[in-house]
Parts: C-alpha cells; sequence; structure tokens
C-alpha cells in the first residue's frame, strides 16, 4: 500500500499489526525486501508487528527528482506512520536508514537501534561506492540530498548502536553500541546478534519516564534491568550474553493468531464448539490427581487409540499436539548438515524446527492453485536429505493432496529418507480422492503420520497429539518426548473425545458446511478462494494482505495475515462467519484474478535451499 507524501510522491510501506510496532528503515540503493524480508527480520519482528517502508526514489515507492534530504525523508516517514495509523514506534534502521530516523520527533518513537552507521558523514564517495556495490536504478539525486549527512545532537529516545567489526561505512559508532563480528557493510544486516540485541533492547527499555539529559542516560546505561539482582549493563552487548548456537541465527518466531477483547477470533484454526460430551466432566475430575506425575507412557490413550485407529500399539508416540510431535520428528531424523524438504507456503512450525535441529530447509513453492507440487518436492531431495514434510491439507492454503500423487510421491522418495504427511485436518476432508495415510502406512516402512486432538476433536488448549509410524521410527520419536510433557488431564480427555466419536463426526459435517457457504460466498464476491479441504480458507491479498486484515479487525473479525502473501480464515459459527463476509464484502478493492496471478507469480517457482 502507499502514503502520500507532502509533495505528492507515493511512499510504499507494508503494515502487520501487533503489540509492539516497528518501523524498519532500510539504507541507500537498497529496498524493503533486501534488507528485511530476505534477511529474516520480518520473522524475527512477526510478534512484534511491525511496518516496512520503500524510502523514495527505492523499491516500489516514487522517484522524484528531489526531496533526498534526511529531514524530508523523516517527513515521508512520518506520512507512513500516520496512513498505518501509528503514534509511536520502534525504530530498527540500517545505514543510511539511521540518518533518516534521527530526525524523527521523539513523540513518534519509542527506542531506536541503528545498525551499519557511526557518527562519520555519509560521503559523496562513499553513497557511490555503495551504489557500485549494489547496483539499481540511477540514485544521484539521493547521493546530492543525503551527502555530508552525519549524525549529530543528543538522542531523545533510548538508542543503541550495532555495526560489524569489518565496516569501513560505519566508523565511530558510539556507546552503547553492539559489535557484529567480523561483518562488513554488505552482510551486517543479516547478523543474529543483531537481531537479538535489537529483540532486547526493545524488552529491557521503556520510553515512559526516558530522561534525554546525558546524565541520565549515563545512569540508564548502568542500571541492572527491572527484576535482575545485577544484571549486565547495557555496554556493548555483543559481548554479555553468553554463545547461543549459530543453529538458531534465521529460527523464524511461531506466530500464534491473535486475540482480542470483543472481537471474533477466526485467526488460530480452533473449534468453533466447546468439548464432546462428558469430556470437560473427566478433564475436571482429573484435577484432582494433579500433584501426581502423568503416565509417561500413556498407556491407557495409546491402547485406545490403537484400537480406534486399527493399528498396533508400538506404532504410535503421544505428544504434546502434533507441533510437539513434529518437533520430536524433526530430532530423530536430522541434524546438521541433513536437509529436510517440504512445501512453502505450508505450516509454519516447518522451519522454526528443522532450523532448531540444525538442519538445512529446502523450501518447494506451491503450484499455482495454492495446492502441494508433490512431483517437485521429489526433485528437491538430494543424498543430504532426511525428511520430507507433507501437510494435507495444506495450512494455510486449504487444498488437500490426492491419492495418486502420494502414491507417485511415496515411489520417487528413498526408502532411507522419512516421509511425514501432516494430517492434523484429516477429520475435515471430504474429497473422496484425498489422501489419507493410513491406507499406505502397512506398505511403506519410511511413512509417519502426525495427527492430533486440537482441531477436530476441540482440545486445542490440552496440547495432546501423535504419530503413527512404524516401530524403529515410533521408538525414535518416543525417545526424543519431554518426559511427563502430555498431562493426566489431556490423556483423559483425548480418550474420553475417542468415546465420543459420532459427537465429533456431527460438528464436523456443521463445519463443513459452513466452509462450503463460506467459500462459495466468497467466490461470489470476487476472491479467487482456493479449494480448501480444512476448516479455513485462505484469500490470497497478497501485497493487501495487512490492509485486509485490519478491515476484518475493523468490522470485529480477527484473521490470521501472513505478509505480503495472504489471509488465513478459520471457519466459525454461522454467526462469526456472516460477520467475516460482511467484512470482506466491504473491502474497498476486493482481491481480483489479477492479484492473484501476482501471488502465484511471487510464490510459484524454483524451490529454495537455506
Amino acid at each position: 500500500m502507499f502514503a502520500i507524501a507532502a509533495d505528492g510522491t507515493k511512499i510504499w510501506y507494508e503494515h502487520v499489526p501487533g503489540p509492539q510496532p516497528v518501523l524498519l528503515v532500510h539504507g541507500f540503493a537498497s529496498d524493503s525486501r533486501r534488507t528485511w524480508t530476505d534477511t529474516g527480520w520480518l520473522r524475527a519482528l512477526a510478534e512484534h508487528g511491525y511496518v516496512t517502508v520503500d524510502l523514495r526514489g527505492h523499491g516500489q515507492s516514487g522517484k522524484p527528482a528531489g526531496g533526498y534530504t534526511p529531514e524530508n525523508l523523516a517527513r515521508d516517514l512520518i506520512a507512513v506512520l500516520d496512513a498505518a495509523g501509528l503514534s509511536t514506534v520502534d525504530v530498527v534502521t540500517y545505514s543510511m536508514g539511521g540518518l533518516v530516523a534521527w530526525q524523527l520527533p521523539p513523540e513518534r518513537t519509542h527506542k531506536m537501534v541503528l545498525g551499519g552507521i557511526g557518527l562519520r558523514p555519509a560521503t559523496r564517495e562513499d553513497l557511490e561506492r555503495v551504489q557500485e556495490k549494489l547496483g539499481g536504478e540511477d540514485l544521484s539525486a539521493c547521493i546530492d540530498g543525503m551527502a555530508g549527512s552525519r549524525i549529530e545532537g543528543t538522542a531523545k529516545v533510548p538508542v543503541l548502536f550495532a555495526t560489524g567489526d569489518a565496516d569501513e561505512f560505519a566508523a565511530g559508532a558510539p556507546e552503547p553500541f553492539v559489535s557484529l563480528g567480523n561483518r562488513h557493510h554488505f552482510n551486517a544486516v543479516s547478523s543474529r546478534v543483531f537481531k537479538q540485541a535489537a529483540l532486547e533492547f526493545f524488552r529491557r527499555y521503556c520510553a515512559d519516564g526516558y530522561q534525554a539529559d546525558r546524565q541520565s542516560r549515563r545512569s540508564a546505561e548502568r542500571r541492572p534491568a527491572a527484576g535482575w539482582a545485577g544484571g549486565p549493563t547495557l555496554g556493548r552487548l555483543g559481548n554479555v550474553y553468553p554463545r547461543i548456537r549459530t543453529a538458531l541465527d534465521d529460527v523464524p518466531a511461531y506466530v500464534p493468531g491473535k486475540a482480542g477483547a470483543g472481537l471474533v477470533k477466526l485467526s488460530s484454526n480452533e473449534n468453533p464448539f466447546p468439548p464432546l460430551p462428558g469430556v470437560l466432566e473427566r478433564a475436571t475430575a482429573a484435577a484432582a490427581s494433579l500433584h501426581r506425575y502423568p503416565d509417561l507412557a500413556a498407556t491407557e490413550l495409546t491402547g485406545q487409540l490403537a484400537e480406534f485407529l486399527s493399528v498396533p500399539a508400538d506404532f504410535l508416540a503421544i505428544g504434546t499436539g502434533s507441533v510437539g510431535v513434529l518437533q520430536q520428528i524433526v530430532q530423530s531424523v536430522a541434524s546438521v548438515g541433513d536437509e529436510v524438504v517440504y512445501p512453502w507456503r505450508s505450516f509454519e512450525a516447518y522451519p522454526i524446527t528443522t532450523r532448531i535441529a540444525g538442519a538445512s530447509v529446502v523450501e518447494v513453492p506451491l503450484d499455482a492453485d495454492a495446492r502441494l507440487d508433490l512431483k517437485a518436492l521429489s526433485e528437491a531431495v538430494t543424498p543430504r536429505t532426511t525428511l520430507v514434510l507433507v501437510c494435507s491439507p495444506n495450512n494455510p492454503t486449504g487444498p488437500a493432496v490426492r491419492r495418486d500423487e502420494f502414491a507417485a510421491l511415496l515411489t520417487r522418495v528413498p526408502e532411507d529418507v522419512l516421509v511425514v504427511l501432516d494430517e492434523a485436518y484429516v477429520e475435515f476432508v471430504r474429497d473422496p480422492e484425498a489422501v489419507n495415510g493410513l491406507d499406505f502406512l502397512a506398505a511403506h516402512p519410511n511413512l509417519c503420520l502426525l495427527r492430533t486432538f486440537s482441531k477436530a476433536y476441540g482440545l486445542a488448549g490440552l496440547r495432546i497429539g501423535f504419530a503413527i509410524a512404524h516401530p524403529p521410527v515410533a521408538a525414535a520419536i518416543r525417545k526424543c518426548a519431554v518426559p511427563f510433557g502430555v498431562s493426566t488431564i489431556a490423556q483423559l480427555a483425548a480418550i474420553e473425545s475417542l468415546h465420543s466419536h459420532a459427537a465429533m463426526r456431527e460438528r464436523v459435517d456443521a463445519v463443513v458446511a459452513e466452509r462450503t457457504r463460506v467459500r462459495d460466498a466468497l467466490l461470489g464476491q470476487g476472491w479467487p478462494v482456493p479449494e480448501t479441504e480444512a476448516n479455513f480458507v485462505w484469500v490470497p491479498t497478497g501485497a493487501a494482505t495487512a490492509e485486509f486484515a485490519a478491515a476484518c479487525r475493523r468490522s470485529g473479525v480477527l484473521v490470521r495475515p501472513f505478509a505480503g502473501e495472504g489471509c488465513r480464515v478459520t471457519v466459525g459459527d454461522p454467526k462469526e462467519n456472516d460477520l467475516f463476509l460482511a467484512a470482506a464484502r466491504n473491502v474497498d478493492e476486493p482481491v481480483t484474478t489479477v492479484m492473484l496471478a501476482a501471488w502465484t507469480a511471487q510464490n510459484c517457482g524454483r524451490y529454495k535451499r537455506l
């Protein structure tokens, strides 16, 4: 979306709402995508919320002949904040972005982290060298406006500087300061230390009551963080913290669906019905034994689940929701040097669990219909691959994998590579051609099924899921479990839920009927919603995602936005769905097939090794 500067220039920005939004300002000859998206910053800030902007003359923003002084570029940022409805923000900048943000009035900022910049002036020669390195369009007007600019005066809000030790452009960065190690100007922005220091800085310092004078600022730097008996001073933050595993450098944060008082929550794929008959009573009775450890092996649940699914008990591994079991699976087969192949966009826990294990991720784009491309998945397998993840129905887009294409995948993947079929939404599937993993399990020792009690059974708050696999695989998964992780209440609630299978099916049928109604209504409004076999629909809103989510919120509905891609909307009860459909109907410019084509072009292509 665009804000309009005082001189009429269109300034591109993207706003993802959150509780502590961060304004991200890129450097000279770059743009928001290269500086913040491609380096993992947007994932790191997902829980905070953010506004990312292309400065005038850069990226998708207008490119007028003038207006490139730090003061005027700062006025452009204020126009963006006003358009986004944000009065104050935290700020992270890189390189020239720091010169611009330095000009922001203190009433619009809480705290600032300035990367890749020191106290030396930005010379014309420096700017020309940066453009020669980064390429792009002619930025001579910007060079004219920025040459000679430098950070001067006293900071009026808390500021942290961060530079690489090999960054010749950022000499003289003052305290408080964090070293980014042996990084130079063109690779320091992706540093894990940079992200970690910024997030810690935002957590530890509050703008309320901040005194701008130099003496008060020095006192604040010496004061331990609130609640610490004697924590580290701000100082050189890069030398304060213990050494953290480098495998965690780019682990994205899991972003839960938002909740809000008085708002309809259609953001987390939760069941709109309360617990099944008898479940609440049994769970309440189990609370009387809270002073006892739960059954480590979940013996009773395992036996009843084995009977219900018609599989041997030693094929089962119980865990803390399907996400917890997924992490156990990844830990059991993948480590440093291995590759995990999965579709993207798909379940956001896949890159998280893979990177935590130290393995490399291989993301295979969806096809033009927001479906998994299983042929491309198999082609991405290499001798380093130890795990292939298949989500059906796919979260967040909705289509289910078909039986024939899954059978073909199993024939193409080597037998020593584990294939996980994530069936969290299997109870909602009505397509007769869709895969059911149980049909393939006996013949494929390298197949593992992942299921949950969170969705159809409505036990999301108790965290209980399970894997179904051949005994050697199931045993390895169980070894990676946190001891006593699944509570007695969760185990007994799951058992009682199995006893209410008929009631569960009736409720799922009601959700499926509403799913059909919601999708048909959206199609009628002009939204190109793909097929869905889950308890949600996918609206591919592309660059308008934040705007669509904000419009829904203003109408009293919370949906789950995926920045730059689309919104996932849970199927709720009829009244909740009607409220959402009214909100979608009232959006100024519904997404058209042109926008769907743009989303397809952005998300479909060659797979990525990261």
